[in-house]
């Protein structure tokens, strides 16, 4: 089953993309709707948090983890709880060579990084990970 969205330049809903099981599909599903923001957020939102470190198995591509966390800052922080970001962050963090993509973030992607975990800890539930996960991010 599709989920729809529909686009600002068209008044007919576009099929969102059931969720990826593997990299190669998410990465082509993000490349078809990364003109649409509200599109791409919904796609994200379907996709489970622990769901992520088998659909990219080997890395993550820097790219693709810098446009999911702009719809992230974009969409989460105003319609999702902040427990759902910090699952999915901590969820990414454990994809392996993780670490070798957050090497590759410019200052202005780190402080989009760092406005969602302000947000989690003003939003969410104390969380005893939060430190250590902002230094697995880098931060």
């Amino acid at each position: 089953m599709y989920l729809l969205c529909f686009r600002a330049s068209s008044s007919s809903p576009e099929p969102i993309p059931p969720p990826p099981i593997n990299s190669f599909q998410l990465e082509a599903d993000l490349r078809k709707m990364s003109r649409y923001p509200q599109c791409t957020y919904r796609y994200l939102k379907q996709i489970r948090p622990e769901a992520y470190p088998q659909i990219f198995q080997n890395s993550l591509e820097p790219d693709v983890l810098i446009l999911m966390l702009k719809i992230f800052h974009s969409f989460y922080m105003q319609h999702e709880e902040a427990s759902l970001l910090l699952a999915v962050l901590k969820s990414l963090s454990r994809v392996k060579r993780f670490n070798m993509t957050v090497m590759f973030m410019s200052s202005a992607e780190k402080k989009i990084l760092q406005d969602l975990f302000d947000w989690i800890q003003r939003a969410g539930p104390e969380d005893p990970s939060v430190p250590d996960l902002q230094k697995k991010y880098g931060l």
